[in-house]
């Protein structure tokens, strides 16, 4: 589930009479005003960057999602702060929005693999979601590549009914959305009962951590 950003347009006019907490979207006006419950999408890019470099790849592409959505650039951003933290370098030609559907995966890996000498192809590819990551393993299967022998695939928000079942089960972020409501309910109860400084300065936005799940579709860099 992608994040949200609500502008003046989207609010419901009694958001802003009434105690409110938006979860999982954010208020996006200059000067926000309703209290926000967020993931921390920039550090789960980069703790998702992190396990591939740590497990020796340099050569990672970034299938990012498509570029208009709000949590697109903040994954793009937390892969960049991962490389720059490891002393690598980005290859800026593999870092691709190209949409959130299996199909996009799909196309796009097969267009950056298809053909290429292993000496210059990537040895991981990390999606912005796991259906970014189906159409991955499709592609890389058509191709011949074992996972993650020949590729690893990182994935992004544990997606029901796919991550676990995948053959390899994927590699992926979980977005804490249970945390998410947990700390909007208790923020939204707290503003409802007065308490002090739930409405005010940087409290206006609470961001929660993604969660690393462990599978079997990443694993050592190719020698």
């Amino acid at each position: 589930m992608s994040l949200l950003a609500l502008n003046r347009w989207t609010y419901p006019p009694g958001m802003q009479r009434v105690p409110s907490v938006l979860a999982n979207c954010y208020d996006s006006r200059t000067e926000p005003k309703i209290h926000h419950v967020i993931p921390d999408e920039v550090t789960g890019g980069r703790e998702a960057t992190d396990h591939l470099l740590q497990h020796g790849h340099r050569d990672i592409a970034l299938l990012a999602g498509a570029e208009e959505d709000p949590a697109a650039p903040l994954r793009v951003q937390g892969y960049r702060e991962a490389f720059a933290r490891a002393g690598a370098n980005v290859t800026e030609g593999w870092i691709k929005h190209a949409g959130w559907d299996i199909n996009d995966g799909f196309n796009w890996t097969m267009r950056l693999l298809d053909g290429v000498d292993p000496a210059n192809r990537p040895t991981a590819i990390m999606c912005a979601n796991d259906r970014l990551a189906i159409g991955v393993a499709l592609a890389a299967a058509r191709l011949g590549l074992s996972i993650p022998g020949d590729l690893s695939i990182m994935g992004y928000d544990d997606e029901h009914r796919i991550a676990g079942t995948m053959v390899p089960a994927l590699t992926t972020m979980a977005l804490p959305l249970r945390e998410i409501g947990s700390a909007a309910m208790t923020s939204l109860l707290d503003s409802v009962e007065g308490v002090k400084g739930t409405t005010a300065g940087a409290s206006l936005e609470t961001m929660v951590p993604c969660r690393l799940v462990l599978r079997e579709s990443t694993g050592p860099a190719p020698r």
